[in-house]
């Protein structure tokens, strides 16, 4: 009987932690990138992380993020090849999306590389590893069984 009264209080107390769940809207900065298995595994942060912006607001995201691994710089002119160069390492992305409380599927609308916007590319789905009010993780394994776990804090 003991046991039942200590259950029924313990579930009483963590009750409102559920029912309060942290809201996943809102503008997100990256600020780590892990990288585990394949050839490469790494952990990106500080001055080696590039920017990058992940904005969720009702149903609708968007998504900057570099790529690179440099830093970018401004210039006053570039040629052709220098502004290609400059923007093949970046993911944009913008569209619908669901989120069922541990994993996001985006249906991306529009994207700065055009294959992503293909039928057979939908969804673009992650697992929510974490999520609190001021922390979002999220991680993907593709096919090669690398996984990706991006790590953002919140903004706004």
């Amino acid at each position: 009987m003991l046991r039942i009264a200590l259950l029924a209080v313990s579930l009483a107390l963590l009750a409102p932690q559920v029912s309060f769940a942290q809201s996943i809207e809102g503008v997100w900065r990256l600020v780590e990138r892990e990288v585990q298995g394949g050839s490469n595994p790494r952990m990106e942060s500080g001055s080696l992380i590039q920017p990058g912006l992940f904005i969720l607001t009702e149903g609708h995201f968007a998504y900057l993020i570099d790529n690179g691994t440099e830093h970018r710089s401004a210039v006053q002119e570039a040629t052709d090849a220098q502004i290609v160069e400059s923007i093949n390492p970046l993911a944009f992305a913008a569209g619908t999306y669901q989120f069922d409380g541990s994993t996001l599927r985006y249906v991306r609308v529009t994207a700065i590389n055009p294959f992503a916007i293909l039928p057979e590319n939908q969804p673009q789905v992650r697992q929510v590893e974490r999520l609190t009010a001021n922390r979002l993780e999220t991680s993907a394994t593709n096919a090669n069984g690398v996984k990706t776990i991006l790590k953002y804090n919140r903004v706004e």
